[in-house]
Order: C-alpha cells, then sequence, then structure tokens
C-alpha cells in the first residue's frame, strides 16, 4: 500500500490515469488514510477526490471497516 501527494510530485495526470485504471477493472483501490492527505489541506480538498473515485468505479472502491475490508455502497447494502 501506498500513497502519494501533490508535494511528492502527484500531477492531475496521474489521478486521471488512476481513475482510468479503475474504470477498466484492472484494480481496486482502498480508500482510507484521508487524515494524511487532509493534514495540510483539510478535509475540504479530500472529499472531491474520494467522490470521484467512487464515481468512477464504486464496485472497486474499498472501505475499511473495524479492521474489514467492504466493497462500498453496492455490496455493503444490507449487509451491516
Amino acid at each position: 500500500m501506498v500513497y502519494m501527494l501533490e508535494e511528492d510530485g502527484l500531477r492531475a495526470e496521474d489521478f486521471s490515469a488512476l481513475l482510468d485504471l479503475l474504470g477498466c477493472g484492472h484494480c481496486y483501490l482502498k480508500l482510507s488514510g484521508a487524515y494524511r492527505i487532509a493534514k495540510h489541506r483539510g478535509y475540504e480538498f479530500v472529499a472531491p477526490v474520494a467522490k470521484a473515485i467512487v464515481e468512477r468505479a464504486p464496485d472497486r472502491a474499498l472501505w475499511v471497516l473495524t479492521g474489514r475490508i467492504f466493497r462500498t455502497l453496492t455490496a455493503t447494502r444490507g449487509s451491516c
């Protein structure tokens, strides 16, 4: 697992490539650690990033809840 910040060299094109990869169904993405990204910019910066990921591939975005990984939206409906 890894994350990369803008100050580390991450560009908008890199995020677009990640969204394309998710949209093609070639990977899953674990949504966690928002506090790391929000440390300097606040959570208002993180929300659109997470929303873009979930909108592009809700069946490929994973949340960590109480130490267990669940698929978002469709897979978790009614199972909690």
